[in-house]
């Protein structure tokens, strides 16, 4: 998750899990009803509720074509789900995508370059021209 959706509540960082699993799996998704075992029971009628927000409204478009089915199973029922998201050896190694960017300028190549390109009398007078 990105640093914003980590501050979103926790009924909507859950779903938001659903939308992109249901995303990823979307071919073996498609046209079937899909059980989605939940521990959180307020997922069960998340969408008979008023949308509270556009991001709602957003993912309950995007799960329509998937026809989930919530189902809550209580976290201690659940423990296949809970092994997967506490796996010790899947960390990730980036938390945003701003840790990606890293600074790359080369002072040499940049120099280079720029005296490569000096331009003479008759590269100005051509430019002047066009412009004229």
């Amino acid at each position: 998750m990105k640093s914003a959706e980590l501050k979103y509540p926790t009924q909507q960082q859950e779903l938001l899990a659903i939308v992109n699993a249901l995303a990823t799996f979307r071919i073996y998704c498609l046209d079937i009803p899909v059980m989605v075992a939940t521990d959180h029971k307020s997922l069960e009628g998340i969408f008979q509720q008023m949308m509270a927000n556009r991001r709602l409204a957003r993912w309950y478009d995007i799960l329509t074509e998937y026809q989930p089915v919530f189902a809550y199973r209580p976290g201690a029922k659940n423990g296949i789900a809970d092994a997967l998201s506490r796996r010790p050896d899947h960390k990730p190694e980036t938390k945003d995508f701003h840790d990606l960017l890293v600074p790359s300028f080369n002072e040499t190549s940049y120099q280079l370059r720029v005296t490569e390109i000096k331009p003479n009398d008759d590269l100005i007078k051509a430019i002047f021209a066009g412009y004229a």
